[in-house]
């Protein structure tokens, strides 16, 4: 990264940060002074008297408010965008370009993926970023920051104001997803997750802390014994330990897929942090080296069994 790069990066950020101040104290300082001239007014008896006056300056207000609110976040968000997106040209980019991996900060894995891997349901649409593909050895592997979301359907807005502003957006789930190659047929899928789900037959494995941590769902116990060895294991518990927010993995069509439930978007720039100060891309670059060392941790590209 350049230095004039750098310095323009700064100063957008410092612009934005600055914005988010000013911004929080004009909207404390004008949501006082709304409250204590509804106080005032509401306390004349006169005005008291004329419901239908009341009711206008509250939804005057509450308009405003609601007005006020929504430009100052679209107006921050596109901001904050912008300074992301040139971050991570400068950083991002050439880092996964040294490393021989292909990278597109708006890519994200394919919903059939997804569909694939068994782990993620009920979702009605997909967004995500920084999709990172590549090989190490002989597998193949890609991954991505995914939101999921569900769609909300109002009947009361549909009347109101109309189908197009009839449906909201519920996220559901904020994460990595991750898939690659996997070394041995799967006959029958096989799922593994951090958090309780009905999957299909429970299966405890030869592994105490293996059982505390994670449950094991496959119709077929033989075969899940034949592809968590103890040395898989192992692995899959050094690995959990990245995912503070639960792991789920599963088996299927000679695929493993991952998913990290972070509540979170991965690799992305902290605000309250200079871009000059060097522990920002530490801190990124260590989260990128956390995730590209799964295929090493779990020796994805050695053929052990």
């Amino acid at each position: 990264m350049s230095y004039l790069n750098l310095l323009n990066l700064e100063k957008k950020r410092k612009f934005i940060l600055k914005f988010l101040i000013i911004y929080t104290a004009v909207f404390t300082i004008f949501f006082m002074f709304i409250i204590g001239f509804i106080w005032d007014k509401f306390s004349n008896s006169y005005l008291y008297e004329y419901n239908e006056l009341k009711i206008l300056i509250v939804l005057i207000i509450a308009i405003s408010l609601r007005g006020f609110y929504k430009f100052s976040v679209a107006y921050f968000d596109e901001h904050f965008r912008e300074f992301k997106s040139e971050y991570k040209d400068a950083v991002l980019e050439p880092l996964f370009k040294r490393l021989n991996f292909k990278y597109s900060k708006f890519g994200h894995v394919h919903a059939l993926d997804i569909m694939h891997s068994g782990l993620l349901d009920g979702f009605d649409t997909q967004d995500g970023n920084d999709f990172v593909r590549g090989s190490v050895g002989d597998v193949r592997f890609s991954f991505s920051d995914i939101t999921l979301s569900r769609i909300k359907y109002s009947l009361f807005k549909d009347i109101m104001l109309g189908y197009l502003f009839s449906r909201t957006k519920k996220p559901k789930f904020m994460g990595l997803f991750y898939t690659a190659d996997f070394n041995k047929s799967i006959k029958t899928p096989i799922k593994i997750t951090s958090k309780p789900k009905l999957f299909r037959t429970k299966i405890l494995m030869d592994n105490y802390d293996f059982n505390e941590l994670f449950n094991v769902y496959c119709s077929d116990m033989v075969f899940a014994n034949y592809i968590l060895t103890p040395v898989f294991m192992e692995r899959l518990l050094t690995l959990e330990k990245f995912a503070k927010g639960g792991i789920k993995i599963s088996f299927d069509r000679n695929k493993i897929f991952i998913v990290l439930n972070k509540g979170k978007d991965s690799f992305e720039p902290n605000l309250l942090k200079s871009v000059k100060n060097r522990d920002n891309f530490v801190a990124i670059r260590h989260e990128i080296f956390a995730v590209l060392s799964i295929i090493k941790n779990l020796n994805l590209n050695e053929k052990i069994w």
